[in-house]
């Protein structure tokens, strides 16, 4: 994600990390750009998402902040890059393997939208080891595998909390005495993240009453 523009849909990263997770692929949280952003920016993605569990690299492809970072993470690795187009994801590959020069397209100033210049997909052999795949930029995202009783294991900093919820099987929407609601109140999870957690519950819930119709 960028940490500037375009501006990140947070809501289609969360469902990005979900289908991942899904599918038994690690997730990092790279955030881009990090040079021409404000540092309270920069710290307010990484506590968003600070309790999930998973790494956040924050890098700057201009000027090559953090890559050392983000090399160590992927080493070995077969990885993909996905999120909005204009984020970086091919200038964060020029970056790590800079022969290789890609065309960027980066974003239009008019519509703050990112280019679409990336069009196919290709496997590129990292020098320091492993793969990299560099995908087309998108803004939409289905979710049609997953039930929604079942999004709650896809949320780990959930977990610290759930085992004292006075319900089992509690989806942490609705129930009384919900430890993941109590702890979310108390600033102990993210109420941001949480309130996103809720809206693709719906969107789940919404997508099996359309199967079963």
């Amino acid at each position: 994600m960028s940490a500037t523009w375009p501006k990140p849909d947070f809501l289609l990263y969360d469902k990005l990390m979900i289908n991942a997770v899904d599918k038994g692929v690690d997730v990092i949280i790279c955030i881009n750009k990090c040079d021409d952003a404000q540092q309270e920016i920069i710290s307010s993605i990484e506590r968003d998402y600070g309790k999930c569990s998973y790494p956040i690299c924050s890098v700057s492809a201009q000027t090559n902040q953090g890559i050392d970072d983000l090399k160590e993470l992927i080493r070995g690795k077969i990885c993909g890059l996905a999120g909005q187009s204009g984020v970086g994801k091919t200038s964060i590959i020029n970056a790590l393997m800079p022969d290789l020069d890609l065309q960027t397209g980066g974003s239009s100033a008019k519509t703050q939208r990112g280019k679409h210049t990336t069009r196919h997909v290709e496997l590129l052999e990292l020098t320091q080891g492993g793969c990299i795949v560099d995908t087309p930029g998108f803004s939409l995202l289905e979710m049609d595998e997953i039930e929604e009783d079942q999004l709650k294991k896809y949320y780990h900093e959930f977990m610290e909390y759930e085992q004292d919820c006075s319900f089992n099987g509690c989806v942490h929407i609705n129930e009384p005495k919900c430890a993941v609601k109590t702890a979310v109140e108390n600033g102990l999870l993210s109420s941001d993240r949480y309130e996103r957690y809720i809206e693709i519950y719906k969107i789940l819930q919404e997508n099996r009453r359309k199967r079963y119709d």
